[in-house]
């Protein structure tokens, strides 16, 4: 079951076109920030337009006092008394129940928002340092899938070159013992300095997973 259930989600997607992530990626910064962007947005509206807070007043108020005092109390700090207790006069004991966090609510969920997208972010802005065009090759690749069959060799044909002239271009042509020395480095440091030894990409999309992971367990932890 839990086999069937993977695969499904693994053919969903969220953007049309051809990408260079997949769907947990998308998941990530496409399908999440989206959902914590419409909740901002809700409760921003209702904070900012609507009224955030009713209070229950004395029946002797004008509704110009009931504004006032709603205000106040939006501004101010509030803290939680069950309705069986007594209001606790003591300062102390009111920090410990304060929920003065609401009115942060829109920010937290905008900073969640960029936390979701910033993988991603980086992603677009390292991938280009590896002197291939990323995107290209996927839209290339794409366009096997679609073209007939008398195309389909040509395109290939035309990845197979493109890489080779990348491969050409980025080949280290002297082979010394800082050379060695790098290669064993970027078989642990990939993405940082493995342009020239061919695990750039691989390293960075690695990273970038692991920010991911990183993000969805901190937010966790600290939420």
């Amino acid at each position: 079951m839990w086999l069937s259930i993977l695969d499904a989600v693994s053919k969903i997607t969220l953007s049309r076109g051809a990408r260079d992530d997949d769907t947990i990626d998308q998941l990530h910064h496409i399908g999440t920030v989206a959902i914590l962007a419409t909740f901002a947005a809700l409760i921003g509206m209702n904070q900012y337009v609507g009224d955030p807070i009713h209070c229950w007043v004395p029946a002797q108020f004008p509704d110009h006092h009931q504004a006032y005092a709603e205000n106040v109390c939006w501004v101010s700090q509030m803290y939680y008394v069950p309705i069986d207790e007594e209001i606790p006069y003591v300062k102390e004991d009111r920090l410990h129940r304060d929920i003065s966090f609401y009115r942060w609510v829109v920010a937290i969920l905008l900073l969640q928002c960029f936390l979701f997208k910033f993988p991603n972010m980086l992603w677009k802005e390292l991938r280009g340092y590896c002197g291939l065009n990323v995107q290209k090759i996927v839209d290339m690749a794409e366009e096997v899938t679609l073209s007939p069959p008398e195309k389909k060799e040509k395109i290939v044909s035309d990845i197979s070159k493109f890489l080779h002239k990348w491969l050409q271009t980025y080949r280290v042509y002297k082979y010394s013992v800082m050379v060695r020395v790098k290669e064993k480095m970027s078989s642990v440091l990939c993405f940082v300095l493995g342009k020239r030894q061919g695990t750039y990409l691989t390293g960075l999309y690695l990273f970038i997973k692991l920010l991911n992971l990183i993000n969805v367990i901190a937010q966790f932890i600290m939420l």
